[in-house]
């Protein structure tokens, strides 16, 4: 079994990759930003296509009207496109708890996977047809490869112990469900929860 990735929020609110963590890619930057963030949450997304490098080039265009802190590969690399301090355009029209609009309160994460829509992915990728838990209809969802929840795992890890204000780690679909579906049901909680336990020091749900 390989060790698990470690990271660190610096002193810029930029994540940092520590032994035998990959380097965290920061050369590009997303312009659609909006302000100061003082974190209490984390939402996860899924990008809904290929390559983490192509959706993360893609929420640096302006024309892309969204954004996200950081954008994980399903083989954990991770490329952050701004400061974990800054609201970035990854929520939209949402509600959780006492909060609305969570662009204002939560760090976005990006992971790369086709979701349900799979006819563009590889063939060969592994799927599970499951019904979302807001809907009935059975979907082909893409598997979330083991490497790829290591490494949010240790992001969020990195991101709790940085900012010990930041509490729940929700879905897109917790928070827009009328509207989203990510990360949908191939995202295993359970594992992920396991994983993010294994960090000492931080604080867990």
């Amino acid at each position: 079994m390989s060790p698990a990735p470690h990271y660190l929020i610096d002193a810029h609110h930029r994540l940092q990759a520590g032994p035998p963590a990959a380097p965290v890619d920061h050369t590009l930057r997303t312009p659609n930003l909006s302000g100061a963030l003082a974190p209490r949450a984390i939402v996860l997304h899924y990008t809904g296509g290929g390559s983490a490098l192509g959706s993360a080039r893609w929420l640096c265009d302006r024309k892309a009207r969204a954004s996200a802190h950081l954008v994980i590969e399903r083989d954990g690399r991770i490329w952050q496109l701004a400061p974990c301090n800054v609201k970035t355009w990854h929520a939209g029209k949402s509600t959780y708890q006492q909060w609305s609009m969570l662009n204002d309160y939560a760090i976005g994460i990006e992971m790369a996977n086709y979701g349900w829509d799979t006819r563009k992915a590889q063939p060969g990728t592994p799927t599970l047809h499951l019904p979302h838990r807001l809907e009935r209809t059975v979907r082909a969802w893409e598997v979330y490869p083991a490497a790829q929840v290591a490494a949010v795992a240790a992001v969020c890890a990195a991101i709790r112990q940085r900012y010990p204000s930041v509490q729940p780690i929700i879905g897109h679909d917790d928070i827009a469900p009328k509207r989203k579906r990510d990360p949908g049901p191939a995202w295993d909680w359970p594992a992920f929860r396991a994983a993010l336990a294994a960090y000492p020091g931080v604080h867990h749900d």
